[in-house]
């Protein structure tokens, strides 16, 4: 499910989402998504989107919208708001504190090393399950428009 807006301990939180115009991407649920100021529409997030540059890292899918539909619900990314996350390896206790960016629009690269960089927005609070299950809980530190730490 990719990044599921959750409390402290991993259950769901309902949270309200905004309607804006998206690109032709085909949008899921837990889809991490950017903006793009060139076309002033959502689009589908990658590893190269930062949380302040032309395609900043914006929020995350809340309803699935197609690749014909205009307009997507979103959940802004928000300071210290906590998600649970897949993750692209294995988790590990060592890796609660580090930040981590996306591999894609769905997964965490959480390879074990603390990221600096400005894409670097999601912070390890906890694991959740066994190891193989590739589940962090993480929180923002660094919404679209701020410059991380």
């Amino acid at each position: 499910m990719a990044f599921i807006r959750t409390n402290w301990v991993g259950a769901s939180i309902d949270e309200a989402a905004i309607e804006m115009d998206k690109n032709t991407d085909d949008m899921n649920v837990g889809d991490a998504l950017s903006w793009d100021r060139s076309e002033n529409k959502l689009q589908l997030a990658t590893a190269l989107h930062d949380n302040h540059g032309e395609d900043a890292l914006f929020g995350v899918c809340k309803s699935d919208a197609g690749t014909a539909e205009t307009v997507c619900n979103v959940i802004p990314f928000q300071l210290n708001q906590i998600f649970r996350a897949d993750c692209a390896n294995n988790t590990a206790s060592t890796q609660v504190g580090h930040r981590y960016k996306l591999t894609d629009k769905d997964t965490l690269n959480n390879s074990g090393a603390d990221g600096n960089s400005s894409a670097d927005i999601f912070e390890t609070l906890k694991m959740i399950g066994a190891v193989t299950d590739k589940i962090l809980i993480v929180r923002i530190v660094a919404p679209a428009g701020q410059v991380s730490a």
